[in-house]
């Protein structure tokens, strides 16, 4: 039997250091922790089966590279799920919605320095606005830009907790706030009882990432018009001057994945941790 090898990961991505990893242990106590042990990927069988184009085909299992990659995206914001989500999997999102995206990281040189980013918004659900997020991070990794993701939610609890300790402060400060390209999932979202906080946060954030030309990627169930009456004229003044805005249109496409990964699973098929 042939067995195929995935890519390996780029020489920047790297076993990550000891703060960060006790800061993943603090969050989560089941973090994968060995690979000599156990593999969140081929279960130490050493070998899993998946996709090379349109074909079926086995792979040897690199555990140590899937435990240095996981690691590596958890410490980027990315959970276990979207480390798994491909471009394979972009099967709903118009064509002009998936060139606009493929475009902003076919050049996201120019578009980094300029401190370009992108907003990905749609009125309806499942239309993909977080699966372009995924891979546009992901994609953004993998050419050695400096990516951090995160829900909007857990941006503003970031924030909160760096009141009543400067650790906590000091972490928001470097991994959101001076991110070299920050992606904030599900704008809009937030509990409407803290609305001042969020402006205020928000206005903060993305007038320092502005001023310090740092791209701002946002996926949002808000229109424009919404975007601006609920965190006011400036912010969205500052969001239109420095991003490329995606509208995603189409049905609710997430029965339609739940039932492909549901085929995977029964047809023994791993999908395994990757970049793109």
């Amino acid at each position: 039997m042939t067995l195929h090898h995935l890519d390996p990961p780029p020489p920047h991505c790297r076993v990550i250091s000891t703060a960060d990893a006790a800061r993943l242990r603090a969050q989560d106590p089941l973090i994968w922790a060995d690979p000599a042990k156990t593999c969140l990927t081929c279960r130490k069988r050493g070998t899993f089966d998946w996709f090379d184009g349109e074909q079926r085909v086995t792979y040897a299992c690199d555990c140590t590279s899937q435990w240095v990659l996981h690691r590596w995206l958890l410490n980027a914001g990315l959970g276990t799920w979207y480390q798994r989500l491909s471009w394979r999997d972009v099967v709903a999102v118009s064509q002009d919605a998936q060139l606009q995206v493929m475009n902003y990281v076919d050049r996201h040189a120019d578009n980094v320095a300029a401190g370009l980013g992108l907003v990905i918004w749609s009125e309806d659900l499942g239309t993909g606005k977080t699966l372009m997020a995924v891979l546009t991070a992901k994609a953004l990794l993998r050419e050695g830009e400096d990516v951090h993701f995160c829900q909007f939610t857990d941006m503003i609890d970031y924030f909160t907790a760096g009141w009543r300790d400067e650790a906590e402060k000091r972490w928001f400060n470097r991994r959101i706030r001076n991110a070299g390209v920050l992606v904030i999932d599900d704008l809009g979202r937030e509990h409407k009882g803290r609305s001042e906080v969020v402006e205020s946060m928000l206005d903060q954030v993305i007038r320092h990432r502005v001023a310090m030309a740092r791209p701002t990627i946002i996926t949002t169930n808000n229109t424009p018009d919404v975007m601006k009456q609920g965190y006011g004229s400036n912010v969205m003044s500052l969001l239109s001057e420095r991003s490329q805005w995606v509208a995603l249109t189409g049905i609710d496409f997430r029965s339609a994945s739940k039932d492909r990964i549901l085929r995977e699973t029964s047809d023994g098929l791993t999908r395994p941790l990757v970049l793109g």
